[in-house]
């Protein structure tokens, strides 16, 4: 995606009132237009039906008053409590999980329509309701027939649609449903990014000083387009290196490029590397899988904690991430990581960096699994996962890994001093780590 697409898409998407906006300049424009038609003779064509669709679709214009002023009120105030919901959820989610779910409730689709939907026909029957005339000795009475029945319909249709908000909203903030929607848009980000690394053999010579292209600005790297960056990249280099990568935090000075060789970077050309890169006020998920990461690890670290005390939500926690490492592994991933490079029709090279196994555990159960000691149930399954990943990954670079990672939570189950049950429990889980992992006879691991 191009930076300036990215960059717009992304102030579109994260507008929670754009489209309520946009519905109700709809709602304002269909309600001076449409009755301006029945003006010209629309509502004639109702008259024609006669007998009882007749009777049922006219109004009188005492009735058309009634109705649309009803009406109005009537969205007006569900208008007034849907708003009043969606912000003691966003504070809810707030609270309870993590403040970094906010752009997701902020950018809930169904949320936004059904706003709009209800402020865009409140516009819409206000307007309508001052083509109504009573008629009097010197005029003749006039309802828009068809605005009428318009905004007949488009007022049972915000009623159906408040069900469907109050269910939406109500299953919107269960934890599964966010742990489980978390967990598809990284995966979702992770099947984008590029797993394998360039073998060192491959890697571009960088022998030298390199010369440093530096920030100028401050916030998180949200995308950085490798295909702009190379054609970006100054007259005379033939390497450069990728030092800030979408997840990091720049601020003035920090390193955003290495070149070889070392060359002067002009003014114009300092510009056109910084157009390559999105920098914003908050991390997003586009490039940056790692970020939906620290969210589910964030939700596990608030359950943990004494004032929560919710085991139950921590292990579906290490479930969603125990499956995305499952799915890494299973595409490949490296045990520790490198870079990968990409080069132009001209032979110029940019290396990227690549994540592998060892920063995703890191980040998915490094702070875990510094809080679950007094809690053998995450022990035991955050061991378990590591087994059946170990059993998964064939190579010895990512069981090392694991084991390197396993040990630790041996050493803290070994220290809470179990018996009985959940002692054995412990025990079933970490025999792999000083032996071959599992094979593929092994029981599978139990969801808990």
């Amino acid at each position: 995606m191009q930076p300036q697409t990215f960059k717009l898409l992304n102030r579109l998407t994260t507008r929670q009132l754009l489209i309520p906006v946009l519905m109700t300049v709809t709602g304002i424009a269909v309600g001076v237009f449409l009755p301006m038609l029945d003006v010209l003779g629309g509502g004639e064509a109702l008259a024609k039906l006669g007998g009882w669709p007749a009777r049922l679709l006219l109004s009188s214009p005492e009735g058309a008053q009634s109705l649309l002023s009803a009406a109005a009120g009537a969205l007006a105030t569900i208008a007034g409590v849907a708003f009043s919901l969606s912000l003691v959820t966003l504070q809810l989610a707030s609270n309870q999980y993590t403040p970094r779910l906010l752009r997701r409730f902020l950018t809930d689709r169904t949320t936004q329509v059904f706003l709009g939907m209800l402020v865009g026909t409140v516009s819409y029957l206000l307007l309508v309701l001052r083509f109504v005339r009573k008629g009097n000795g010197q005029s003749a009475s006039f309802v828009p027939q068809f605005s009428v029945l318009l905004g007949l319909v488009l007022t049972i249709g915000c009623l159906s649609m408040l069900a469907v908000f109050l269910y939406h909203l109500s299953r919107s903030i269960q934890p599964a449903t966010i742990l489980y929607e978390v967990a598809r848009e990284t995966d979702s980000a992770f099947s984008r990014q590029a797993l394998q690394p360039t073998p060192a053999r491959l890697l571009p010579s960088t022998d030298g000083e390199p010369g440093w292209v530096l920030s100028r600005q401050t916030g998180y790297v949200q995308l950085a387009h490798l295909g702009a960056l190379l054609d970006a990249l100054p007259e005379g280099v033939q390497v450069a290196r990728l030092e800030s990568h979408p997840g990091d935090f720049l601020v003035p000075g920090l390193r955003l490029l290495a070149i070889w060789p070392r060359v002067e970077v002009s003014f114009a050309e300092r510009r056109r590397i910084e157009a390559a890169l999105v920098v914003g006020r908050e991390r997003t998920p586009e490039q940056d899988p790692l970020f939906g990461v620290r969210q589910l690890a964030d939700i596990a670290l608030r359950a943990l904690s004494p004032s929560t005390n919710d085991v139950t939500t921590a292990l579906q926690v290490v479930n969603e991430l125990g499956a995305l490492g499952q799915a890494l592994v299973a595409r490949g991933i490296s045990a520790t990581g490198g870079l990968q490079v990409q080069r132009d029709a001209r032979g110029r090279t940019l290396m990227a960096p690549v994540i592998g196994l060892a920063e995703f555990i890191e980040q998915a159960f490094g702070e875990i699994r510094r809080s679950a000691e007094p809690q053998p149930r995450i022990v035991a399954r955050v061991l378990e996962l590591f087994a059946e990943l170990a059993r998964q990954a064939a190579d010895p670079g990512r069981q090392a890994v694991l084991r390197a990672y396993g040990r630790p939570l041996r050493e803290m189950a070994l220290r809470l001093e179990l018996v009985g049950p959940e002692r054995e429990l412990l025990e079933s889980r970490w025999s792999w780590l000083d032996g071959a992992p599992p094979g593929d006879d092994a029981p599978p691991p139990q969801v808990h």
